[in-house]
Parts: C-alpha cells; structure tokens; sequence
C-alpha cells in the first residue's frame, strides 16, 4: 500500500471536498472502489450526494433494497445516493442498512463509500484507494485532531489481500513548515517543506500513539475487583493487588502503588452494598447483590442505581406502577446510552413528563440535573413507542434520532431491563415491570 499526502494551502471545506471529489472519482475511472472518510454523519451524506451528481453506474435493485428496509428520511437519502453507485455509512443507518451497504461494496456492487471511522475497524472491504478528507473532528467541546493511530486504521483499509492487488491511502490537509513559528502554511510543491511539515510528522514519520492501560479509570476498577471477588480470584484488597500486579497496566507502570485507590474502591463497593468485608481477618466477599450485579456484566454504579429504582418501585402502589416506571429507571444508569434533546422538543418533553409524573420514581420538584432527567424521560418515550409497535420510521420523525440509534437504546434496554428483573429477584421484590418491559421490547423486535 502507497501513503499520499495530499496538501492544500487553501483548506477550507469546499476546496477539501473538491479534491476528495477528484480523487475518487479517478479512483474509479480507473477500475477501482473508493471510501472516502469524514468526520460527521452528516458530512458523510452530504459528501455521498456530491459525488452521486457525478455518477459511477446505476443500481436501481440496491436502491429498492434499501427502500424495502425502511423509508426514514435517512433511508430514502441513501437509495437516492445508492441509484448512482455511491452510499453512505455511519452508526445512525439501520444495521440492515449498513450490512447491506457493507456486503454490496465487498461484492462490488458499489464503487463509493463516505464514511464516518465506524467503517474503519473490522471490516474487510476492497478499497483501492482511502481517502481521509478530514483530519480533525469535533470533540464534544472542540474541534481536535485525529489520532495517528485511528488514520492508520482508516488508511489500512485500502488494498486488502485478496481483494485488490493494489492500494493507496490519501489524507487531504493542510501543512505547517517545520520552520516557521507563525504556522504559516507552505507551498505543497516544495517536497523538502511538505516531509518536515507537522502533518508529515503526524502521520507518516510518527508511530501510532501508545496504547495504555485505563485500569485505573475508578469506573473499570470498580468493575474488575467485583469480578476478581465474585470469580474467586481474590478475598483481600492485598489479593486484589497481587492479580493486577500481572496487568498490562502493572507492566506499563512498574512503580505505581495502587494500594490507596483499590481501599478506596472497595470501600465503595461495600458502601453500595456489593461487598461484606470480615474486619476480624479482612476477608472480601461479594452480597448476592453484588453476585448479580457482575453476573450481569453491568456496571456497580449502574447496579446500585437499579436496586435504588428497585427500591423506590416496592414503595409505590401498584397502579402507579408501569412499564415507562421501569423505563425511566433503566434509561437513567450509567450503561445506557444518552441522547441528545432538541430546543424544539423541551416544552412537549415536559407536557409529556408532567402529565406522566404519577408513573415515575423521581418528584420533578426533587431533580438536581433536570436537563439529564428529560434526556432519561425521552429515551423511556422511545422505547415506549417502540414497545408499542410504532414503526421505526415513525420513532425517528417524531423523535428526531437516527434509526441506528432506535436500534441500539433499544438493545441496551433489553439488556437493562433483564439485568434489573434478575436484580428484582435476588432482592425478593415482587415487580414484574422490568420482566413485562423486556417482553415487549423483544416482540416487537
């Protein structure tokens, strides 16, 4: 595989896309398939209707495929696309979606894909040439670089054995003499400014970034000494030591002393009621409670909320109690999912929790994060409505969520609501919401 590093002096948006747009179509002049990567969903379809305009062949069967699958607005965007050789991939399409996309570019059905990172891990497709348009993304807060390491991933895509005999990766960007203090971007003629620019640097001449071990993260530990206990492997936080001393984090971190931090942590997990500890010989041992909590595979904290939620449910009277009371618990853990919340969607939001307040656990009046509690009530209004049989395509116009989206909150429910059911019986709860809640998410499966 051939790396090209592809520089622009004038870097704004139109002018990245005009070249990816001349890339890929060279890449399948000359008999070759093409993903071009970016850094949104929404750069992503609108990159793939770009190059649609241009055309590269027609394959209506497909389009009707993607049709048949579902009619969302996302859906009928991507047939439109997929008419002229060309789609578009990302986590918000249906799994039907992308697995049928997936399977018609390996079968050379489709000669494009633009594509979110999503497509760059695991798949086995055949690109002749990668091109990366974007080098930066969005973080939530600003807008940062990639990580080598994710455009080596991306650029490994290209030229797959026995799928192509031959591949090359492309990252378009700007570059910044190695020289100049002031960051002025250089000529991409001079050869000797573009390998001592910092993309070069980057990219090319820099390794991928090191892996490193998130051991400590209080999250994953809290997670892992449960299961150490739970499995048998340890009864002592001295034991506990001894098993992460043979971790790829001891390994990274010869010198660091995890004593103070694993006291801390068991100490949490005995204060949320997932461990006992003996204070005559210091022995650990895992509650029921905190059995099932790691049988579960769920987090301790999302755990404890659920016995919380458990608990607050026994206290309700019977017909205040229903399947969005169990929603409303599950959706507020830390293992599911959020979603983002539209200014348009807060005053039907609050109609709608206000004129359900007698079904929920929490006094609205009691709420500390109010903003995340409506998120919570809206993900519980999705799964309601698709437990009700509401049509994915209807869930994604009246909620405003991509229909890859539905699909995963609704996984993650599933397997919140089974792991709360299984918690309602080791407590000795007589609730059947959570068990009648996973019923109806999987029928309308």
């Amino acid at each position: 595989m051939e790396l090209i590093l592809i520089l622009i002096t004038d870097t704004d948006t139109d002018t990245d896309t005009e070249a990816t747009i001349a890339l890929v179509s060279d890449a399948v002049e000359s008999g070759g398939q093409c993903l071009a990567f970016v850094r949104s969903r929404r750069e992503a379809a609108s990159l793939a209707e770009q190059l649609a305009a241009v055309g590269f062949g027609s394959n209506t069967e497909l389009a009707e495929d993607i049709r048949d699958i579902g009619t969302t607005p996302t859906g009928r965007q991507l047939a439109d696309t997929v008419i002229a050789g060309v789609a578009f991939h990302h986590a918000g399409l249906r799994s039907d979606h992308r697995i049928r996309i997936e399977s018609a570019f390996r079968n050379r059905d489709l000669r494009v894909i633009c594509a979110t990172p999503t497509l760059a891990a695991g798949v086995n497709v055949p690109a002749r040439r990668v091109v990366v348009r974007d080098l930066k993304r969005y973080t939530g807060e600003k807008m940062a670089r990639l990580p080598a390491l994710e455009v080596h991933q991306m650029c490994g895509r290209a030229g797959r054995p026995h799928l192509d005999p031959y591949g090359e990766a492309v990252l378009i960007g700007d570059i910044v003499n190695n020289t100049d203090s002031s960051s002025t971007q250089v000529s991409v003629n001079d050869d000797r400014d573009i390998r001592t620019g910092s993309r070069w640097r980057q990219y090319i001449d820099a390794g991928p970034e090191s892996i490193e071990s998130q051991l400590t993260a209080r999250d994953a530990l809290r997670t892992h000494v449960l299961a150490l206990i739970v499995a048998g492997f340890a009864d002592s936080n001295d034991q506990i030591l001894d098993v992460l001393d043979s971790t790829f984090f001891a390994h990274q971190s010869s010198t660091a002393d995890l004593t103070a931090v694993v006291d801390d942590v068991v100490t949490e997990l005995i204060d949320m009621g997932l461990l006992t500890a003996d204070t005559s010989d210091t022995a650990l041992a895992a509650t029921s409670v905190g059995q099932t909590v790691s049988q579960q595979y769920i987090r301790p904290t999302t755990g404890a909320e659920l016995v919380d939620g458990i608990q607050s449910i026994a206290t309700l009277p019977v017909e205040r109690t229903a399947v969005l009371t169990a929603l409303e618990i599950v959706c507020g853990t830390p293992d599911m999912h959020d979603t983002y919340l539209g200014n348009s969607e807060r005053a039907d939001l609050y109609r709608f929790a206000t004129s359900n307040m007698d079904s929920f656990v929490r006094d609205m009046g009691e709420i500390d994060d109010f903003e995340s509690w409506l998120c919570t009530i809206k993900l519980a209004r999705i799964l309601t409505a698709w437990s009700n049989g509401v049509t994915i395509d209807e869930i994604v116009e009246t909620y405003r969520v991509g229909p890859g989206d539905v699909e995963s909150h609704v996984e993650r429910a599933r397997w919140l609501l089974g792991a709360a059911d299984a918690l309602t019986e080791t407590l000795g709860v007589n609730i059947d919401i959570f068990a009648k809640g996973h019923m109806q998410l999987w029928r309308n499966k």
